[in-house]
């Protein structure tokens, strides 16, 4: 929970024996409160004062919300000085201005507000090539104000650098090139008024890329039992020292079962 502090001021002031003498009572309570959704909201009012000689106790405050009145049996006298409101098993619906008020009309007001801690959904990473890799994630609904800060770092290496690049792959997103196949260590770390949370993931390029499917895919009748199949290695792998292996796949009307070949550095094939 996060708080801040407000503080309303009431004087009185007596005459006694020509002399002028101030007596003065503050409320003090929470400018604001951040409570999880289904915890306890426990709000203190403080009366803070100069001299014993009070105009107004605990028992002169009342609590409002909305500046709708509060039932009674939900805040109580824990001192002479001292109010509580008590608001069980908070629903988003509650978050609001809660303000005590003492008899002549002094108010402090705290607003709460009520959510989640911060969560992140299908936090993955992908590298079509061993030169780039980037990362994506889906931010969940919090109903706070939410941060999400991603940080990457070398295997080997102890420090951990800020995203290159949040647009090439759109929102909630980072793009890394130059990505060198080495082993990376991913992070996302969300934080909001709850507290943070930390999601990691790790990736190699060299032993974990996923090419694109063959591009230019052509099939060519070159006579009436022989076809010809050509494609073209898919444009984002520009790894000229590490090739690619291609699985065909086929079957014709007259051998209905599917026959398959394995094939490398090999861009075309006869069906015969």
């Amino acid at each position: 929970m996060k708080y801040g502090q407000f503080v309303m001021q009431v004087f009185l002031l007596t005459i006694v024996g020509g002399l002028s003498l101030t007596y003065s009572q503050t409320l003090n309570a929470p400018t604001s409160l951040t409570v999880e959704v289904n915890d306890t909201a426990e709000v203190d009012c403080k009366i803070q004062q100069n001299d014993d000689r009070a105009m107004y106790t605990a028992e002169d405050i009342t609590w409002y919300n909305q500046n709708q009145a509060i039932p009674e049996e939900m805040y109580s006298t824990i001192s002479n000085t001292t109010s509580v409101l008590v608001l069980p098993f908070v629903q988003f619906a509650d978050a609001g201005d809660y303000s005590c008020r003492l008899g002549n009309g002094v108010v402090s007001t705290t607003q709460i507000q009520v959510g989640t801690v911060p969560r992140i959904a299908n936090f993955s990473c992908q590298a079509r090539n061993m030169k780039e890799v980037w990362c994506t994630w889906d931010p969940m609904p919090s109903n706070l104000p939410t941060t999400y800060v991603f940080t990457y770092k070398l295997s080997h290496s102890k420090k951990w650098g800020d995203c290159p690049d949040s647009v090439t792959k759109g929102p909630n997103s980072c793009y890394i090139e130059q990505s060198l196949g080495t082993p990376h260590n991913m992070r996302v770390v969300a934080t909001n008024d709850l507290g943070s949370k930390v999601w990691l993931f790790n990736i190699n390029p060299d032993t974990q890329s996923k090419p694109d499917p063959p591009e230019d895919v052509k099939v060519i009748a070159e006579t009436s039992n022989i076809a010809a199949v050509s494609w073209k290695i898919p444009s984002e792998w520009y790894s000229p020292h590490f090739t690619l292996h291609y699985k065909l796949q086929y079957y014709s009307e007259w051998q209905p079962h599917i026959c398959q070949r394995n094939l490398m550095q090999i861009l075309s094939f006869l069906i015969r």
